[in-house]
């Protein structure tokens, strides 16, 4: 049934693109065709979804794609998520997500304009179109696969397994439920501008597809980039490394796209005031849509496999070069477009002056300040193609600073330019207040700590812009809030630049050891391990409590680790304590247990042989197999392997058997004492098999003086995070700003159509009424009309 309703919504785009396509070249009546087959189209995506979700809500594991990603044990909302974990299944997202913002969609082209300047037939075709593609790659690499026929010979048809592979422990987390499908929203939301300014050459008029254009495109900004920072913070809470950016090649590839389309948002504000930068916008507006195609590339072909811990693994042949292709066909047929239309796009010889001190050309300088930035994070993220290798975080740092002192210092100078032309002592004079705060505020800086040169003018760019935005804010505030929201948006991005400088130039690191109950000096703070307690529902899962104290405040963190049979390893989760200007993080690193026996009590013994130790004789008589299961072994589950031994004490002679319990890769000897002998106890410590049979025990004398031995203990790394509570502050602050613009833009773009009606209304009237009485209009006054 998936494949079907797959198969349905991929036939029925292709269909739409072709009326909207149709409808382009002259056969309006296509267009109706074109709706209806959309609908069918995002009908039946929105349909397999819902089916694909049945299957994993209801563990059908003989299908592949649900037997890989889930299981019985993981709760609701992470179930829900598997949807998305693997390559089929994110694919499936963006085309459902696709689909919902195409029926917003049509219903906003098809009512924005009169049938002469309608949009509907250009946006839809080049939308349908994108969504007929990414429909094909759910063909090609279907979610909708039975385990027998991706292994066939191995399993038989008509298995179902009992139980799913699960969730990789990484993305068991509450953010695997919110970011993919607010990224993928984003990705989603770009195709939107980059359909408008396909449409804008393909109609060849320029004047109108800015305005419809712009609050989808600052929807797309908005949600990409609350995206982009939730995946920040989800690294940050749960990785361990301490950090919420890593120039991670996948990460950084849906960075790219963002920055292209907020530099599109100023260069069309600018179009919007000036009628200049018209090729500029339809090349960003293209370019911000390719870029996510390229990301897409990259990080689904397998070709970052080894650079990046996000990469999907390869997907074959057919999927790698029909990505090829989608990337290919978009970009080369996008641009060249531009081309085509390049004589109509030429600005006229008297708007091509414009004054040096003025918004526009701030605005313009700041658009390829943030390209430039951009092209930086491309290549460095292009690197493994180009070289087969992967690029230092220290090159995206270097090369990156320099370009955000110039968007912060520029944001803040185009603000207090006027459009066209400012007076040179009226810009001069509105310098002073927000240079003097600046002056103030950063030297405040500088006697607190702030001792690095290029850090200290980034601090400093970046507060001149927060100054000025927030003048701005005030002043409008008083008559409309949702004018504000540009200098809301630009506020909250210099706020998270200054949560970059103290957390990332600034941050304090020390690993410590934490012996059980003995509190240590780290970091100006004292921090006590306290115990480790199991999860209420996975004992097998620990908290490692730590409390931490300091001026008789105390917090009380929880770091995490257990062993994880799907990742076969150690997994580790950070807690820190989120104060107002820094954060007190700690992840662990491992945990010390003193064993029950010390070296000088191990002895190794030969099978048949006999050792004297500790005035016993002790002979290996032979393993003992009876409690091992070589399949439990290999799938992780407990084990219990043994060693006979017969034990003299010089009045009797006992046989024991010395267990070893194995789970999880790891091993646990079981204390073993003689029937009347309890001074002494026994322990199965390792067995080798590789030459001849030979078995190390440890015969520990309780009667012996014991040695102190360290308690158990907690190795971490302990951190002080100086403001990063400014890196979420400030996202919160400019998903806010883009909210209160799209409000703004939408507003506006209503009025002006309602004005249009308006005017076309009376105007018709008029013209009725001047031919007097019961006359009719004549034909040309219609026409007028």
């Amino acid at each position: 049934m998936g494949s079907i309703l797959i198969f349905i919504a991929f036939a029925s785009a292709l269909l739409a693109s072709v009326s909207y396509f149709s409808a382009h070249f002259g056969k309006t009546n296509a267009v109706r065709f074109g709706r209806f087959f959309f609908h069918v189209a995002a009908i039946a995506t929105i349909s397999s979804a819902a089916f694909l979700l049945y299957l994993i809500i209801t563990h059908q594991f003989q299908y592949t794609y649900v037997w890989n990603y889930s299981s019985r044990d993981l709760p609701f909302n992470l179930l829900l998520s598997t949807f998305y974990a693997g390559q089929e299944g994110s694919f499936h997202l963006w085309a459902f997500l696709m689909a919902l913002i195409g029926i917003f969609l049509v219903t906003f082209v098809s009512k924005r304009d009169g049938a002469k300047d309608r949009y509907e037939p250009q946006v839809m075709a080049v939308f349908t179109l994108l969504q007929s593609f990414l429909l094909f790659i759910l063909i090609v690499k279907s979610p909708y696969e039975f385990v027998w026929q991706s292994f066939p010979g191995d399993v038989q048809v008509g298995f179902v397994p009992p139980d799913g592979r699960g969730l990789n422990p990484l993305l068991q987390n509450f953010w695997m439920t919110i970011h993919p499908p607010i990224l993928f929203a984003g990705f989603s939301a770009l195709a939107v501008p980059f359909s408008f300014a396909v449409a804008a050459l393909m109609k060849n008029d320029y004047t109108r597809w800015l305005k419809l254009a712009m609050p989808w495109t600052l929807f797309a900004g908005m949600v990409l980039g609350l995206g982009i920072m939730l995946g920040g913070y989800w690294a940050y809470g749960v990785l361990g490394w301490g950090g919420y950016w890593g120039w991670d090649p996948v990460e950084n590839s849906s960075l790219v796209p963002w920055i292209i389309i907020v530099a599109a948002i100023h260069t069309m504000i600018s179009e919007q005031t000036t009628g200049r930068f018209k090729k500029t916008n339809l090349l960003l507006c293209m370019l911000a849509f390719i870029f996510v195609l390229y990301s897409t590339f990259l990080t689904r072909s397998g070709i970052l496999g080894d650079a990046s811990v996000h990469s999907f693994v390869d997907p074959g042949q057919e999927v790698y070069l029909f990505l090829v292709v989608f990337l290919s066909l978009f970009s080369i047929g996008g641009i060249g477009l531009i081309i085509f239309r390049m004589k109509s796009l030429a600005v006229p010889k008297e708007e091509k002056s414009t004054e040096l001190l003025s918004r526009e050309t701030a605005l313009f300088i700041g658009t390829i300040t943030l390209c430039a930035a951009a092209l930086v994070i491309a290549v460095g993220t292009s690197w493994p193609i180009i070289s087969k290798g992967t690029v230092d975080p220290s090159f995206y740092n270097k090369m990156n600073l320099p370009l955000a002192i110039l968007i912060a210092a520029i944001n803040g100078f185009s603000i207090l330019l006027k459009w066209k032309n400012s007076d040179e002592k009226q810009f001069i004079k509105s310098l002073y207040m927000p240079v003097i705060l600046t002056a103030a505020a950063t030297i405040t800086l500088v006697i607190f700590g702030l001792d690095d040169v290029l850090m200290g003018v980034f601090a400093a760019a970046s507060l001149f812009a927060l100054f000025i935005n927030a003048d701005n804010i005030f002043r409008m505030v008083k008559t409309n809030s949702m004018k504000a929201g540009p200098y809301v948006a630009h506020l909250g991005i210099m706020v998270l630049f200054l949560g970059v400088i103290g957390s990332a130039q600034y941050s304090q690191e020390e690993n410590v050891s934490l012996p059980i109950g003995e509190p240590k000096e780290v970091l100006g703070y004292k921090l006590t391990y306290l115990k480790a307690t199991p999860f209420p529902d996975d004992p097998n899962k620990y908290h490692f409590n730590v409390a931490v104290e300091k001026d008789g405040k105390s917090y009380w963190l929880q770091p995490v680790m257990f062993y994880s049979d799907y990742n076969q390893g150690v997994m580790k989760n950070p807690d820190y304590a989120a104060l107002l200007t820094k954060d007190i993080y700690i992840s662990p690193m491992g945990l010390e247990v003193p064993e029950k026996y010390a070296k000088d009590d191990k002895i190794n013994i030969k099978k048949g042989e006999t050792a004297d130790v500790k005035g016993l004789k002790v002979k290996f008589i032979d393993f003992d197999r009876s409690k091992f299961n070589r399949d439990d072994m290999a799938s992780g589950k407990e084990n219990i392997i043994a060693a006979e031994l017969e034990v003299t004490d010089g009045t009797m002679k006992e046989t024991i058997i010395a267990e070893q319990h194995i789970h999880e890769g790891e091993s646990e000897p079981v204390e073993v004492q003689l029937s009347g002998n309890t001074r002494f106890s026994f322990f199965f410590t390792q067995m080798n098999l590789q030459e001849e049979a030979q078995v190390e025990i440890a015969v520990v004398d309780n009667l012996a003086p014991k040695k102190e031995e360290p308690a158990e203990t907690l190795v971490a790394t302990a951190s002080i995070k100086p403001f990063i509570s400014f890196v979420w502050v400030g996202t919160g602050i400019m998903v806010l700003g883009f909210f209160f613009s799209i409000v703004n833009r939408y507003r506006k773009l209503r009025q002006e159509n309602e004005t249009i009606k308006h005017i076309s209304g009376n105007g018709h009237e008029s013209k009725v009424h001047t031919n007097g009485g019961n006359k009719k209009p004549h034909s040309k006054h219609k026409q007028h009309a």
